[in-house]
């Protein structure tokens, strides 16, 4: 308690030091300064919202349909992979509902792969994916996040 109180004293110090040199505020403008307009988000891809739910769900039943994945893909999506992330996805409950968030570059693709992020909402929580699509229709690669900050 008493180091609490040491920390509560130096910040309302600091404030008060801080707020002793500042400078006069200055003269009020005769117009608010325009914010920039948010980027728009670009329109969803039904067939993309459909790949995202199908993954999902089968990543989270740990029953995947693996002629939809390149072989690379099929690789790295060994049995203790799969065991892993259907635990983990499992644990959010059911599938509530699918919200688009944009596409995404991503390292290693090859030209023309298209790469979407999604947030899952399940009933105990959510999660985002990320899946790239290349120009045949294969699934090139598939991650579930936490954050964007993961990605």
């Amino acid at each position: 308690m008493r180091n609490f109180v040491a920390l509560v004293l130096a910040a309302a110090v600091s404030t008060v030091a801080y707020s002793a040199v500042a400078p006069q505020p200055a003269l009020a403008r005769s117009h608010a300064t325009p914010t920039p307009a948010p980027t728009p988000l670009p329109p969803e891809e039904p067939d993309a919202t459909k790949v995202a739910r199908q993954q999902f769900v089968a990543w989270q039943l740990g029953t995947l349909d693996r002629s939809r994945y390149t072989d690379e893909l099929n690789g790295l999506a060994d049995a203790d992979a799969v065991t892993h992330t259907s635990a983990a996805l499992t644990q959010l409950g059911s599938l509530q509902s699918m919200e688009w968030l944009g596409y995404r570059a991503a390292a290693g693709v090859p030209p023309g792969t298209k790469t979407y992020v999604y947030r899952a909402h399940c009933s105990r929580g959510t999660v985002l994916i990320q899946f790239s699509i290349q120009p045949g229709g294969k699934i090139a690669g598939i991650i579930f996040r936490d954050n964007l900050t993961d990605f």
